[in-house]
């Protein structure tokens, strides 16, 4: 009887840590639905200035009706030269988080928000949008007129 306690015991402090462990990490178990799988994600432009060299391209992937994922990508460049436009900076769901990748370095990233399942990326979405737009404000508002 004494054994059985004590094995309990020892499986609800295991329990316990990993849950600790779960809560702790940055990243968290959400995976979204592979891509060809979802509905298709027109993709939408807003300028930000002006003189329409700067713009947020936005991307949301559906799967029966729910976001699955989305990017936001600040770019600047030539509304006449489709090749033009260069990638300044972005928020995306991938790996477990909703993370931005700073202005000058799309290699790293921030993280905004874990994500554990599909209901926190439709939880982080409005976060993401104001984020992006500030983003986008800060590189109008120091760019030379």
């Amino acid at each position: 009887m004494a054994v059985d306690k004590n094995r309990q015991r020892h499986a609800a402090r295991r329990a316990e840590a990993a849950i600790r462990a779960a809560l702790e990490r940055e990243q968290g178990d959400y995976r979204p639905a592979p891509r060809e799988e979802c509905d298709p994600s027109p993709v939408r432009y807003m300028p930000v200035d002006d003189s329409a060299t700067l713009r947020i391209v936005t991307r949301i992937w559906r799967q029966s009706g729910r976001m699955t994922e989305f990017t936001f990508t600040v770019e600047a460049g030539d509304w006449g030269d489709a090749d033009s436009w260069e990638s300044l900076a972005r928020i995306d769901c991938k790996g477990g988080t909703c993370h931005e990748h700073p202005v000058g370095r799309l290699d790293d990233h921030v993280t905004l928000h874990r994500l554990d399942n599909i209901d926190d990326v439709q939880a982080v979405y409005p976060r993401a949008v104001s984020r992006i737009n500030e983003i986008a404000r800060m590189i109008r508002d120091r760019r030379p007129r």
